[in-house]
């Protein structure tokens, strides 16, 4: 076409030109339509992309808000739960002091001080319950301290339980020999019981299971290396842990005894309702358990039917030295005998305590357990059978009475009561008893449990 434009006129030329602008322009105007409709698809498809992206951020950012508020909310009713048992502990503490302090001031008032342990054992709940038979005038005064406490929307309740009459593992690797040989004695006496009742038990544990049983508990708790089973204390552990053990120290569980070789589940059900590891390293008769009272004697005079009766009288009457040995003697048994193999005998109002409290704020529940520990009362004691033990295995101060001339004394620090010469009780002495418990408790274990 264009080689034969400069052939043709002008004029048309100018016409074919315009026909063929016409002709672009309406092409162009058709295929418009076609291109608009591509480009709202396309718009629209972007639209929807952008919104599921919108969407999923937000409902991403919904949830992880939730579980932060839901986290915090969980996060402050354990805290209120922990600090709400923490409050029933100190509670308990109280209650603890005010027995304490009620036996020492009426102990020489009161024939039985056991009525005064309504103050530790009843059960306390928070907020109180109601109670059948309160006026309206003591409802509206609990209601009123009730509004008044902080501890609101909250409850907790608290158990005492005392632990005097336990024994304690950890006393079989005990410097005092006397102490040692008792808790040994006893512990075995404790298994051997159950020969009585269950043959296939004497055939599965014979004495000298129990014996070495015994003895891996002294390996852990005592701190030299050799063991009482003719090996050293390593070689038993040796295939079972991949740390050292035993760690010489001693047991600060009761559930640790379930790492200590021979010990079996068996034995540890019935060591773990008889044994503590906060005791007096005495047995309190007023407060021992039959299991524990039925250990201190294998003679089959000492029956159960002897022990109930023996308990029996106790929830009536505490038992004094003189009584016990008497209702002992009574039964057939040497009392003589029954002090050689077991540790010393008390006969004192609980001195140590287990406190229980559970707390419970919203959904969270926390457990806290406690033990108290006189340790005012229990040195002087230890004292007074560390001076004796020397004193007896000292040759030079028994060779030396008897150049003397005279026989074995009694140490000033442990006089008989029947000696008239003992030698009256200092001023420091006699303060120190008459001093009333004052100040919290001594709290000498604390745990904090989450129970399901």
């Amino acid at each position: 076409m264009k080689k034969l434009n400069h052939l043709l006129p002008p004029a048309i030329n100018r016409l074919i030109n315009k026909k063929l602008i016409d002709k672009l322009k309406n092409q162009t105007i058709k295929s418009q339509p076609s291109a608009l409709k591509n480009e709202k698809g396309a718009a629209i498809m972007v639209a929807l992309f952008m919104f599921t992206i919108i969407t999923m951020v937000l409902a991403s950012i919904t949830k992880e808000t939730t579980v932060e508020a839901l986290g915090a909310s969980q996060k402050l009713s354990d805290l209120r739960a922990q600090y709400t048992a923490k409050a029933g502990l100190e509670l308990g503490l109280l209650r603890v002091l005010m027995y304490k302090q009620a036996v020492h001031q009426l102990k020489d008032k009161l024939k039985d001080t056991s009525m005064l342990d309504e103050i530790w054992s009843f059960p306390f709940t928070w907020p109180p319950p109601p109670l059948d038979g309160l006026t309206k005038v003591d409802q509206s005064n609990i209601k009123k301290v009730q509004d008044k406490s902080f501890l609101k929307n909250v409850e907790y309740q608290m158990s005492i339980e005392p632990q005097d009459g336990g024994l304690n593992p950890n006393d079989l690797a005990s410097p005092i020999e006397a102490l040692a040989k008792g808790t040994r004695k006893q512990l075995l006496t404790l298994f051997e019981r159950k020969y009585i009742d269950d043959l296939e038990f004497e055939r599965r544990y014979p004495t000298e299971t129990l014996e070495s049983a015994l003895n891996n508990i002294k390996d852990w708790a005592d701190l030299d290396t050799t063991s009482d089973n003719g090996r050293g204390e390593l070689d038993v552990y040796e295939d079972l842990y991949e740390i050292d053990f035993p760690p010489n120290t001693q047991l600060k569980s009761i559930n640790q005894l379930k790492l200590i070789p021979e010990i079996t589940d068996e034995l540890f059900d019935i060591l773990k309702n008889n044994i503590t590891l906060v005791g007096v390293k005495s047995i309190n008769i007023n407060q021992a358990t039959k299991e524990q009272l039925l250990s201190l004697s294998s003679d089959p005079n000492w029956s159960d039917e002897i022990v109930d009766e023996l308990m029996t009288n106790r929830s009536l009457e505490n038992y004094a030295p003189e009584t016990f040995e008497e209702y002992v003697t009574g039964a057939g048994l040497d009392y003589n005998e029954l002090l050689e193999n077991n540790p010393a005998f008390v006969f004192s109002a609980p001195l140590n305590f287990k406190i229980e409290v559970f707390g419970l704020a919203g959904r969270s529940q926390k457990a806290l357990t406690a033990y108290t520990f006189d340790m005012d009362q229990l040195i002087d004691p230890l004292i007074k059978q560390l001076e004796a033990q020397d004193k007896a295995n000292d040759p030079s101060a028994n060779n030396g009475s008897q150049a003397n001339g005279n026989e074995s004394e009694p140490s000033p620090t442990t006089p008989d009561a029947n000696d008239p010469n003992k030698q009256p009780a200092t001023a420091e002495e006699t303060k120190k008893e008459n001093k009333a418990p004052q100040g919290r408790p001594r709290v000498v274990y604390l745990k904090l449990d989450s129970p399901q």
